[in-house]
């Protein structure tokens, strides 16, 4: 399916680290400036670019073909990270909504169902360039994904895949008139949530495609 154009596999990081820490555990003030750190400051930067290298060659090991993509562990990116990821050859990375609403500057209203009250700056790609370094980034819906990953497995498999898909066609329907493409991202650690659904998810995901197409 890959070789098709179906879909795109991504790869994170090889050992699954925080690569911003990894590179500087000073980037945790960024986030949260009143963080209290160790007194030992870490900061091995050739360290993070052996995890991204490693990365970079199982994936070729197991595909025969160079990764285009990329899930920063725990969605958790910096400065310095973009610039590693560029240079490892990756075109476009995934992180989370939080870090988008800190990076404009702004809050990501809610109604009270939990649908967004304006979708539009979480459902379109960004291009961040970093001192020449230039990777492009998608921010993952998290409500959607969360309700995925802990929430709709508790649920008629079938209810949770209408749920989801009204949801989806509520953003649809708040961006119908306008005239720039749009992506809703959902993400989520895949591996972790199927064994709380109905035959492992199957029932769920078929039933959510069925209602897409």
């Amino acid at each position: 399916y890959q070789d098709k154009g179906q879909i795109e596999v991504t790869t994170t990081p090889y050992y699954h680290p925080i690569l911003p820490l990894l590179i500087d555990t000073e980037a945790a003030k960024v986030a949260r400036p009143s963080m209290n750190l160790p007194q030992d400051r870490f900061n091995h930067i050739e360290d993070a670019w052996i995890h991204l290298k490693k990365s970079v060659e199982s994936y070729r090991e197991c595909f025969g073909r160079d990764p285009r993509g990329i899930w920063p562990s725990e969605q958790s990116v910096s400065p310095e990270t973009i610039k590693l990821i560029a240079d490892a050859g990756f075109k476009w990375a995934i992180s989370d909504e939080g870090v988008l609403a800190s990076t404009l500057g702004k809050e990501f209203r809610r109604n009270f169902y939990g649908n967004l009250e304006e979708p539009k700056d979480l459902t379109q790609p960004y291009n961040i360039n970093i001192d020449g370094k230039s990777v492009n980034m998608i921010f993952r819906n998290v409500l959607y994904s969360d309700l995925i990953g802990f929430h709709f497995g508790r649920m008629d498999s079938r209810q949770a895949a209408w749920e989801l898909y009204d949801r989806i066609k509520d953003v649809q329907q708040k961006l119908f008139n306008s005239s720039d493409n749009h992506l809703l991202t959902i993400a989520l650690d895949g591996e972790n949530c199927w064994e709380s659904y109905p035959e492992d998810g199957n029932i769920f995901l078929e039933h959510l495609y069925h209602l897409l197409s």
